[in-house]
């Protein structure tokens, strides 16, 4: 059972996994790959020979925003540690053979998709869901998103997240 960063790791994956956003990137595959053999989003970097497009997740170090103790409800006490994390999603194109969108356009649509689940979105409230073994997602804060260009023909599309965590801590 995980706890701190990897249990809100592990619920980071399952709320990306729960919400269809790795149909809209596989959708743009080519037809010839075997989908159960890349994830769509990936941890600091991506595997070999992954297919475009892609998502790259990279984390910074967390700060503890705030703290505080429970003995009320809690015999043995525990201490809450409110955790601000940033989070930044790097999605990756490049040109699809037989698509007329540039990897500029088809990042841009895919990072639509991604706000539409984790927020910052124009019109279309957050719709991921979040579940921590021990703890929970406080709030999710968009702070932005822009395009980069990486290479000859492929984006990057970047987007900026705080994440603030409630993370207990037992003591004796």
């Amino acid at each position: 059972m995980p706890s701190g960063t990897a249990d809100f790791h592990a619920a980071l994956q399952a709320a990306w996994d729960g919400s269809g956003l790795n149909d809209s990137f596989q959708a743009l595959w080519p037809v010839d790959v075997d989908k159960t053999a890349f994830p769509v989003l990936h941890d600091q970097e991506a595997t070999p020979d992954q297919p475009f497009p892609y998502c790259v997740f990279e984390t910074a170090k967390p700060t503890i925003a705030t703290r505080m103790t429970n003995t009320i409800n809690d015999k043995a006490g525990t201490k809450r540690n409110f955790r601000e994390y940033p989070i930044t999603f790097n999605i990756h194109a490049k040109p699809i053979q037989g698509n007329p969108l540039s990897p500029k356009q088809i990042a841009a649509g895919l990072s639509d998709a991604v706000l539409q689940v984790f927020g910052g979105h124009s019109s279309i409230a957050p719709k991921a869901e979040w579940e921590m073994t021990n703890g929970g997602v406080l709030q999710v804060r968009y702070i932005s998103d822009y395009p980069v260009r990486t290479e000859l023909y492929h984006y990057m599309w970047v987007i900026q997240y705080s994440f603030l965590l409630d993370v207990p801590v037992a003591i004796a």
